[in-house]
């Protein structure tokens, strides 16, 4: 394989998978020291000064563990506060598409949970993958009736998705644990239910 070709597949990969741009690609020299004429004749797109140095360093010469660790620092930067997050099922609106996001988070200090469901978008070419769309449950989140997530799952259910929550609320007197279910919908619309009891929307 030439160099050329390893080249385009390369791009190729890092537009598709990654959501970059190839305008945001460029020559290792123009990201650290190297001969000025290093991969002087690769051709792949039209240089613009707006580069990022994330996607050029792609081309450069990286450590063998670089693949597996491409979203370290970001991962590092997770609030300690966010137990979890759960991809669950795919939905479609006004011509884009993409995931559902779970996020179980922690509040006072482990005391209690929250629930939350974000609309990801699949990255398109010259285009990454964005948050749309963030839905909160006051009928979970509420600071004067607090619930203790034992546990959250989630399955797709044709376009919506049906998460299951076991939690246990702070002013039972006995050691109940209650399930809800809250099934999501693709337009934002949401009910709450919980097992033995009257819907609560």
């Amino acid at each position: 394989m030439t160099s050329q070709v390893s080249l385009t597949w390369l791009v190729a990969e890092l537009t598709s998978t990654l959501g970059i741009s190839t305008r945001e690609i460029c020559r290792h020299p123009q990201v650290s020291w190297k001969n000025e004429i290093e991969a002087s004749t690769a051709q792949w797109c039209h240089h613009t000064q707006d580069f990022f140095a994330l996607a050029c360093m792609a081309l450069a010469v990286l450590p063998s563990h670089a693949a597996d660790s491409w979203m370290r620092a970001q991962v590092e930067a997770l609030p300690a506060f966010v137990r979890q997050v759960l991809p669950c099922g795919q939905w479609q609106e006004a011509g884009r598409q993409g995931t559902y996001r779970v996020v179980e988070a922690n509040v006072h200090e482990g005391a209690g949970s929250e629930l939350y469901v974000q609309w990801v978008t699949d990255p398109l070419q010259g285009e990454a993958s964005r948050t749309t769309k963030t839905l909160a449950f006051p009928e979970l989140n509420d600071d004067h009736r607090q619930y203790r997530f034992e546990s959250v799952q989630c399955r797709a259910r044709g376009a919506a998705i049906a998460i299951t929550v076991k939690a246990r609320y702070e002013h039972d007197e006995d050691d109940h644990l209650h399930t809800f279910t809250v099934r999501v919908e693709p337009g934002g619309g949401y009910r709450v239910s919980e097992a033995g009891a009257r819907a609560r929307r």
